[in-house]
């Protein structure tokens, strides 16, 4: 009879639904977005199938532009929370959802470089969930938090450090001292030290933060790896270009492990690779990175596109640094081609780097 009872339990498409979440959310905090974005996916589907209204679809949408956020695919990731957020305006019991999905809008715009739009969104969603959660909610500590890293990356250090400040102690009141979150906001405020010129205080942040990291969330996390990437990059700029290779290495094992060998997160560890190795005196190696990044980027934007122009142009120079002239020639034309399919031939930066070619000729 139990068992009976429990066969229809697992064949009945409520509690199924209730089960894949589950196991979407332990995918997506472990890192393997794909896997949550494939469950997520099939979640919405199995909803829309069933007409259920009593399992929250803006909650499954919100979810799954989760994943594609973590998985690069921005465009895709704002499309869909600018959907999730018409949905909670139009709907009173998803009204709770608008702070959150305004902070996570913000972070799209802030990773699109789009930084005052995405201080709108940071501070629109900081109001409304004072109003909606109340002072010391942890959602409004994110917020919080995402707006001081933005105005850290507009250079208003004192107004950045202020907000983050603010975020931690609602962090550690709320989620504790061992939560990934509280990591996340060590780490960010370990660069904005870095940023003040505070060396010291940044690392000192950057430890705090892996050992929260590998407490909570592993040694195998992208949070993990973005923190090695920001103690690389203070070593590069004190001309440690060894250690600095050796943590960018962790980094990049760990990205392509967890999000795969297309991540833009990827493409970024291979540019601050090349990078050191440039400054490193060695091209050769820099140049192996250039051409990685190229490689993704094409698969990403396709063929000819203005980004891949300025990589072209960057690769053509590292040629000249080891006296590849010929080699150097090809990719300077490859740049030329870029910004006339992207910008047009009359464009002020086509013609300017026609004009630089035609000088190195």
């Amino acid at each position: 009879m139990e068992q009976c009872q429990l066969l229809r339990q697992i064949e009945d498409p409520y509690v199924q639904i209730k089960v894949d979440k589950v196991q979407a959310l332990n995918y997506y905090f472990k890192g393997q977005y794909q896997k949550a974005l494939e469950i997520e996916e099939k979640i919405e589907q199995d909803i829309l199938e069933l007409n259920e209204s009593n399992h929250r679809l803006e909650e499954v949408c919100f979810n799954k532009a989760n994943s594609y956020f973590e998985l690069g695919e921005y465009d895709k990731a704002l499309e869909i929370y600018g959907n999730t957020l018409a949905f909670c305006l139009v709907n009173d019991s998803a009204r709770p959802q608008l702070g959150v999905v305004c902070d996570n809008i913000g972070l799209v715009y802030h990773i699109q470089n789009k930084l005052d739009i995405a201080l709108m969104y940071f501070f629109l969603a900081i109001k409304i969930n004072k109003v909606n959660l109340g002072e010391s909610h942890s959602l409004l500590g994110a917020a919080y938090h995402n707006a001081a890293v933005c105005l850290s990356d507009r250079g208003a250090y004192k107004a950045s450090l202020d907000y983050f400040n603010k975020a931690l102690t609602i962090q550690l009141d709320k989620l504790g001292d061992s939560h990934p979150k509280v990591g996340n906001t060590y780490n960010n405020m370990g660069t904005l030290f870095l940023s003040m010129g505070q060396q010291e205080e940044g690392h000192l942040y950057f430890k705090k933060a892996l050992s929260v990291y590998f407490n909570s969330i592993g040694d195998q996390h992208p949070d993990v790896a973005d923190t090695y990437c920001n103690i690389a990059n203070d070593y590069v700029l004190k001309a440690e270009y060894e250690k600095a290779l050796e943590y960018y290495e962790k980094a990049l094992k760990i990205k392509i492990t967890s999000q795969g060998a297309q991540h833009q997160s990827v493409e970024k560890t291979y540019s601050f690779i090349a990078v050191a190795y440039h400054k490193k005196g060695d091209y050769q190696t820099a140049i192996k990175y250039r051409i990685k990044i190229t490689e993704l980027k094409e698969a990403r934007l396709g063929d000819l596109h203005p980004d891949l122009g300025d990589e072209f142009f960057g690769i053509a120079l590292l040629f000249l640094k080891i006296n590849q002239k010929e080699k150097a020639r090809q990719y300077f034309l490859l740049a030329v081609k870029c910004f006339e399919k992207g910008f047009g031939k009359d464009h002020s930066k086509t013609i300017a780097l026609k004009n630089f070619v035609k000088e190195f000729e």
